[in-house]
């Protein structure tokens, strides 16, 4: 079995919240951000972040998927008393251990914050949110006057993702970047 570090340096992605304790066990109830919560079953460890207590490493003991809520057993929580000091921490992994996605696929954490600009060069603004729909995902951009507008993210509109460059290249249809008050 391979040991697995953990560097200052690596950037922490949020994949879930915990909502409250589990049982009387120590178990965990997670709200997950991931759109497949079965990805927990891979791993071996996470870690619980908070503004006031800054990060702390756990190993994975058991994980199971109930529903839309992600049931973890950490090694050292054995006690509802113990998980509860836990409720509204963030879980954690490294951004290294993400699963890969496939080419054309982003994380939305990669999309918030990028710039967005028409197909003329001219900036919008930059992407404050991403809605998960149904039918697609929605870019709520901040328009550089402050408002903002609600980008469908299709094909057709967004032409160009580029993650290294942090910008959102678009066309927009008529009416699209009417802005809306905030």
């Amino acid at each position: 079995m391979t040991t697995q570090t953990y560097d200052e340096n690596d950037e922490l992605i949020t994949i879930g919240v915990v909502v409250k304790p589990h049982g009387v066990r120590g178990e965990l109830k997670v709200f997950s951000h991931t759109d497949n919560p079965r990805r927990f079953y891979r791993l071996t460890r996470i870690f619980l972040t908070s503004a006031d207590s800054g990060y702390q490493p756990y190993v994975v003991e058991k994980v199971r998927v109930v529903s839309k809520w992600v049931l973890l057993k950490l090694k050292g929580i054995d006690s509802q008393n113990q998980a509860e000091r836990f409720r509204g921490f963030e879980v954690q992994i490294p951004r290294r251990e993400c699963v890969k996605l496939p080419k054309g696929a982003y994380y939305i954490f990669e999309i918030i914050g990028l710039n967005v600009f028409n197909t003329e060069g001219q900036q919008i603004g930059t992407v404050a949110d991403v809605y998960t729909l149904p039918s697609n995902d929605v870019l709520v951009v901040e328009t550089t006057t402050k408002k903002e507008v609600l980008i469908p993210a299709v094909k057709q509109v967004v032409k160009r993702i580029d993650i290294h460059k942090k910008q959102i290249i678009v066309e927009p249809i008529p009416g699209l970047l009417e802005e809306q008050e905030r």
